[in-house]
């Protein structure tokens, strides 16, 4: 999110220009967001795995 904020004041900030975002910037922008809110699904998947594995060693120590 850090890269894609930075990304979005270079693209928006206009250094010697008008300071406005392209429909391809945009579209870069989106693109990457939704395939950042991808990634973080796809992580979110895994604790609760690991969870599962971490309550199933506590049971085998008992």
């Amino acid at each position: 999110m850090i890269g894609l904020t930075l990304a979005l004041f270079i693209m928006g900030y206009g250094f010697g220009g008008n300071g406005r975002i392209n429909r391809f910037e945009g579209l870069v922008l989106v693109l990457c967001f939704v395939a950042y809110q991808a990634f973080l699904f796809i992580e979110v998947e895994e604790p609760a795995e690991q969870t599962a594995i971490v309550r199933i060693l506590d049971e085998i120590k008992v």
